[in-house]
């Protein structure tokens, strides 16, 4: 029957060919053919893995809910990834047909729950919406969603202390249709691409999971790693930048290490100065392969200034890609006068062969440019052809000042993007960027910012209070430096991996399944640090912290155990709540208790009393008898 309605053979040879048109078009931009090359990935406990693509597909093979979130950087392959992912499940789930849904630079995704409606009325045009809704919940129809974050709606107005929360508490109600997919006793299977993002972490994401998603819904976290050079080039290459003293972590951009990857090895050797002397010949060869497929008649530096404008103007307009008759329409305001003079050069070049085009026809021809493409095969939606690229132009449009540093403000997702791109930038670059958008970053979530100061100082730049930071990697470096603090913040499965860290930095802060690698510690370090499932983290550790973990009095442990384990059952209510975040369970407590309240969790997980789930802490029904006595109260729950 599903094989039937579903047209099953029919459809997966339909994705196969979208599979292989994206890899076509992919070739087409590159020097060579194009190879998905795989990269590390850390899973949800911060562990580093690899073969992401096969564990993702593999996971499906469960009959349990099952959400995955991958993240990875601007321009860091989640959308080659997601095309992978479609590509293996053709290969290896043959009994499945998975739904692929594709919404990285359109702008006109706002609402998942429409956009899902069209997704099914193209592809199963014979079905209704419900009895296709039905199969996704049975698992036959696994969900790939690309660029998910394209849906999140940003407050406009986030001045205001603590607004990062409202942010996340409006913005998860876009997860409304996720939830009815994944809630109850379903089977369904939904994978979401983003970029990191303040929607999935902290106590708000953790609540929501907990009261929205079925009991045996399963929450896997993947983020792509920065991606290694060595993977990447040849050992001839990789020789040659190291004998140059080019800082190697400055060229980890994908975008940057597939040019650096095909380009011809004499090509190499003569641009091989620094990480911009290698961007800058990118951007050339692109620009001269342009100018002489067109004929234009522009020189490289003219067409690079008028693709700065026109980065600049998709951000006046909020959008990342557009109908190439708005696109042509932009372009032509762009070149305003200068138009004529360029198609004047063009006559008296051609002038023998054809007559001088017209505005239209040149507009048309700038418009058709290998730094722009057709974003969708489904639309007539044109875009820049990668986030890289897009990302160097916007920054640089800042830089030159085509576009002012304010003009970024509540447009977190170009941020993201321009700083992500500017980390392969010399030192001085960077910093007079940072310097341009400064001011904006006050706009933006705690995440965004930090990822900015992570790209372009490699230091904190700014103060940070209640900040919630999930997935960050902290590299040797970065530098936790005096100046600026974080208070009250919570790390959850960071790496800090030979960063160096000024201990006085980090004040009342909490650190969950955390690694420390070779940190360089210095300073001393606050007392209500608490550290949960961390390790390498003692040189962190406070006298006083370190004591009460050793010494703790017996009766005052116990005290604690009864506290936390009423975060789950309070005082004057009938039932317990059989599920808490783990943030919840400090909520009431002052932070110099903080110490106490990791201890009795400690405790109360060792003696089976709760138990530990992927998102969130458990009351252990079969220790009920025990938990009541704790708690002075009856068996009912």
């Amino acid at each position: 029957m599903f094989n039937a309605f579903f047209s099953r053979k029919s459809s997966q040879k339909r994705l196969q060919l979208e599979y292989e048109g994206f890899c076509r078009k992919k070739t087409e931009k590159l020097l060579s053919e194009y190879v998905y090359i795989p990269c590390c990935y850390r899973n949800g406990k911060g562990e580093e893995c690899r073969n992401l693509v096969n564990n993702v597909v593999k996971s499906a093979e469960e009959r349990e809910a099952r959400l995955t979130i991958l993240e990875a950087a601007a321009g860091y392959g989640k959308t080659c990834t997601a095309y992978e992912i479609l590509n293996e499940f053709l290969k290896s789930q043959h009994e499945k047909i998975p739904l692929f849904i594709e919404l990285s630079k359109n702008r006109t995704a706002r609402v998942f729950r429409h956009v899902l409606y069209d997704e099914i009325d193209k592809k199963f045009t014979q079905l209704s919406y419900n009895v296709v809704i039905q199969e996704i919940k049975n698992g036959r129809l696994p969900l790939i969603i690309d660029g998910f974050d394209e849906l999140i709606e940003q407050n406009k107005t986030k001045k205001v202390q603590n607004a990062e929360e409202e942010i996340d508490e409006s913005s998860l109600t876009l997860l409304s249709t996720i939830a009815e997919l994944l809630g109850n006793d379903s089977k369904a299977w939904v994978l979401l691409t983003t970029r990191r993002s303040a929607i999935f972490t902290g106590d708000i994401f953790d609540e929501w999971v907990i009261s929205h998603l079925g009991e045996h819904c399963i929450i896997d976290r993947m983020q792509i790693q920065i991606p290694s050079l060595n993977e990447w080039i040849d050992y001839d290459r990789y020789v040659l930048i190291q004998n140059n003293n080019i800082d190697i972590e400055n060229l980890s951009n994908p975008v940057l290490l597939t040019f650096i990857r095909n380009v011809k090895i004499d090509e190499f050797k003569e641009i091989i100065e620094t990480a911009d002397t290698i961007l800058a010949k990118y951007f050339s060869l692109l620009l001269t392969r342009e100018l002489e497929r067109q004929n234009l008649e522009f020189t490289e530096e003219e067409l690079h200034f008028v693709m700065k404008q026109l980065a600049a103007e998709f951000v006046r307009y909020d959008m990342k890609s557009e109908t190439i008759e708005f696109i042509q329409d932009l372009l032509q305001e762009i070149l305003g006068e200068d138009l004529l003079r360029y198609r004047i050069r063009y006559k008296e070049k051609h002038q023998t062969e054809e007559g001088i085009l017209s505005a239209s026809e040149y507009i048309k021809r700038v418009s058709h440019n290998y730094l722009l493409d057709r974003i969708s095969a489904n639309n007539n939606q044109i875009g820049f052809v990668n986030e890289f690229i897009f990302g160097i132009l916007v920054g640089d449009a800042v830089r030159d000042g085509i576009l002012k540093g304010e003009e970024l403000q509540e447009r977190e997702s170009f941020i993201d993007m321009s700083a992500t791109a500017f980390a392969v930038r010399e030192e001085s670059v960077r910093k007079d960027y940072y310097d341009k958008i400064k001011n904006s970053l006050t706009y933006v979530s705690d995440i965004s910012r930090l990822n900015s100061e992570m790209c372009l100082l490699h230091e904190n730049g700014s103060d940070y209070v209640g900040g919630y930071f999930r997935s960050f990697y902290f590299k040797n470096d970065f530098y936790f430096c005096m100046g600026y603090k974080f208070t009250d913040c919570t790390f959850d499965t960071c790496t800090f991996d030979g960063c160096k860290i000024q201990a006085e930095v980090l004040v009342d802060c909490k650190f969950v399944n955390c690694q420390f690698y070779n940190a360089d510690i210095e300073g001393i370090p606050n007392e209500n640090l608490i550290f949960m499932g961390c390790e390498g983290y003692e040189k962190l550790q406070s006298l006083r912290a370190f004591i009460a973990n050793e010494a703790t009095q017996e009766d005052e442990e116990d005290n604690y155990e009864k506290l936390v384990l009423e975060q789950f059952w309070k005082r004057g209510y009938d039932r317990a709540e059989l599920r808490r975040a783990y943030s919840a369970l400090f909520r009431g407590f002052k932070n110099n208790e903080y110490v106490y309240v990791q201890n009795a969790i400690n405790s109360l997980l060792k003696k089976g009393l709760i138990r530990e789930l992927n998102i969130c802490y458990e009351l252990n029904m079969s220790q009920m008898g025990e938990i009541c006595r704790i708690l002075g109260r009856d068996t009912r729950v």
